[in-house]
């Protein structure tokens, strides 16, 4: 004779009984649950049949950007960890069973500096794209020079937006009361994306101004030597700030690590710097950096060996008298100066990707 846990006939012998007796199983239909029973937000997490008895996975799937919070009912565990939904102790003939509820709350919090923040801005300020530069579009108000000419003649303004990922500079060819009407108007873009433009990052500056953006100090200036004015791209203050934190981290004077290791990891750095920097104006800025960069090695190296300033000049230099590269177990330092400097010329529509095939 099977017995469950509610059984009326066993009630003073509780113990006996339950000892003889094996497992209880359902005999209505209608009490085996079925994949309706378990309800979640996320489909993937949880499999669409479920027989009872068996034990719920945890959903441990996590991404940068969100985290998610699960609160459920919780089921009572056998001895071996097993979990299993509530019985209600009633006859056999009108059995129920208690579900769980599984609910999970997603929220998504700061992503920056992630792998996912450069795609959630662009699909999230697609919007924006779409509505700054509508007027670029064909037959739009500036979709030609002419038009741009006319709609200026009148005294209305023309602009263009210039994006990547969350940072954008809109350039205006305006007033300052221009200016700041469209700023409102892109605030109201972003408001119902839950979006919204940083006080502290936002400015209205004019061109003779200069302003940064992405490490690089865009300024309009006077060409030396003639009254022509132009656009000059320099290095902001802030990369070359850090680029001289991270050569200071490497050369403590304390420091004990192996010289050949360390000038490696410097010129991974500069090498990478210069790079990225190349297209600004920027050789007397490189000599300078190439400067500091010699002498922070060179000052390390001189209370690491206890050398003297004679003992540098007998080890660096030729018989010339001229300086060699600072070296150590066969690696020279970078010289940042040896980098040649091209201006970027500008392409626009025409820099090749894989969206813009021509197709015969």
């Amino acid at each position: 004779m099977n017995c469950g846990p509610g059984c009326p006939a066993c009630g003073p012998a509780r113990a006996t009984c339950a000892a003889n007796s094996t497992r209880w199983k359902p005999s209505s239909p209608t009490a085996t649950p079925t994949s309706s029973s378990l309800t979640t937000s996320k489909a993937s997490s949880l499999n669409s049949a479920r027989t009872l008895g068996q034990p719920t996975s945890p959903n441990a799937s996590a991404s940068c950007g969100s985290s998610s919070r699960t609160s459920s009912s919780a089921p009572r565990r056998s001895p071996s960890g097993t979990a299993y939904p509530y019985v209600s102790a009633l006859p056999t003939t009108s059995i129920k069973i208690k579900t769980l509820r599984r609910v999970t709350h997603a929220r998504v919090t700061h992503c920056v500096g992630g792998v996912l923040s450069p795609l959630l801005a662009n699909i999230a300020l697609s919007a924006l794209d779409e509505r700054v530069m509508e007027p670029w579009e064909p037959g739009g108000r500036m979709s030609t020079r002419g038009r741009r000419a006319h709609h200026r003649h009148h005294g209305r303004p023309n602009w263009r937006i210039v994006r990547y990922a969350d940072d954008f500079v809109v350039l205006v060819d305006g007033r300052r009361d221009d200016v700041a009407r469209l700023r409102e108007d892109i605030a109201d873009v972003l408001h119902p994306l839950g979006l919204r433009l940083s006080r502290a990052k936002t400015q209205i500056v004019h061109m003779s101004e200069g302003f940064d953006f992405l490490g690089f100090h865009i300024q309009w200036r006077r060409k030396r030597g003639s009254n022509k004015w132009y656009v000059y791209t320099f290095i902001a203050e802030r990369p070359i700030r850090q680029l001289k934190d991270k050569i200071r981290a490497l050369t403590n004077r304390t420091s004990q690590q192996d010289p050949g290791a360390v000038l490696r990891r410097i010129n991974q750095i500069l090498r990478g710097w210069v790079n990225y920097f190349k297209h600004a104006v920027c050789k007397t800025t490189l000599k300078a950096l190439d400067h500091f960069v010699w002498r922070r090695v060179s000052s390390w190296w001189m209370v690491l060996h206890r050398w003297k300033w004679k003992d540098v000049r007998r080890r660096f230099t030729d018989h010339n008298g001229r300086w060699k590269r600072l070296s150590a177990n066969g690696i020279e330092l970078f010289p940042m100066v040896s980098t040649a400097v091209t201006r970027y010329r500008y392409r626009g529509n025409t820099i090749p990707n894989p969206w813009t095939l021509n197709h015969a």
